[in-house]
Order: C-alpha cells, then structure tokens, then sequence
C-alpha cells in the first residue's frame, strides 16, 4: 500500500481544506466508502533545472493513467502561466509548480490510482525530480466538493 499522507483518526468531512505533507496515505480518512465523485487538486513543486524531464515523464504519467485507470475520469496537469504574460495570477504561483486537478469515480477509484502500479511507479521513478520532504514529493492537496457547474461536451477539442 501507498502512502498518500497520514492524516489517521481525522474524519471525512476534515478532508475538504488544504493539507501541506509529503505523500502518505488517507486510508482511515476514507474508509467510508463514498458513491459520489471525489475531486482533488494537488500541486507539486518541480526540482529547479528539471522542468524538461518533468515535462516528458507526466506526459507518459497521463497517458498511462488514461490508458488503465477507466475510473479515474479527469486527470488534467497544468502549469502557472509565466509572470509578464497578459494573465497574472494573485497570489503568484509557486515557481516550478505543476497543479494537477483529478476526479474519480469515487473514492475506491482514487485509492486504486494512488496505491496502483502506475502511481506508485511514477513517483519511486521519478519523485526525485520534484522537492521532497521524508523521501517522497511535497505536495499540497485539497479535496473538493462540487457545488455547481458545468462542462461543455465540446470541451475536449480544447485539450492537449
């Protein structure tokens, strides 16, 4: 099993702020089982000088959870948009930042992802190419509940 970060003994509902942690996992927290989609954004913090690297490995990374995961039904990885470009992000984003935003089918769903092979595979890999703390990638994660919106089915045609 893989450690999404330890957050043991705290209930369900606690999960919906934002945690600063190094990858451990959230197994107690989710126990209750949930038929609702689970939404998250986690944002990763990419070792100076490895942008490039990094650039490829998550491309194969999306690829392969698109390929294997049918549960996992977003899996979009974005980066800031560089300061001095006609868009400015207050507060300014971390620099060397990817911010990742997921949604699942539930949370069994996202527990497959996080201890299955692609994942865990990603991150002994490749997790040294993004800033660590206790050995594995630091992260911030926040999950979400979807309160209202939308999602155009023309959509996709924006996509990479």
């Amino acid at each position: 099993m893989y450690d999404l970060f330890d957050c043991k003994g705290i209930p369900r509902s606690a999960l919906h702020g934002r945690f600063r942690h190094g990858i451990e996992y959230i197994e107690d927290t989710m126990a209750e089982k949930s038929q609702v989609a689970l939404h998250l954004t986690s944002e990763w913090f990419i070792q100076p000088g490895r942008e490039t690297e990094v650039a490829r490995v998550i491309a194969q990374l999306v690829a392969q959870v698109r390929a294997a995961e049918p549960d996992t039904l977003v899996y979009f990885v974005h980066k800031p948009v560089a300061p001095g470009d006609a868009l400015q992000s207050l507060p300014p984003p971390a620099p060397n930042s990817l911010l990742f935003f997921e949604a699942y089918r539930d949370a069994d769903a996202f527990h497959r992802h996080v201890n299955g092979a692609i994942f865990t595979r990603f991150v002994a890999d490749h997790g040294g190419l993004f800033i660590c703390a206790n050995g594995k990638p630091f992260t911030f994660v926040e999950f979400l509940t979807l309160e209202h919106g939308f999602m155009r089915a023309d959509a996709g045609a924006l996509l990479v």
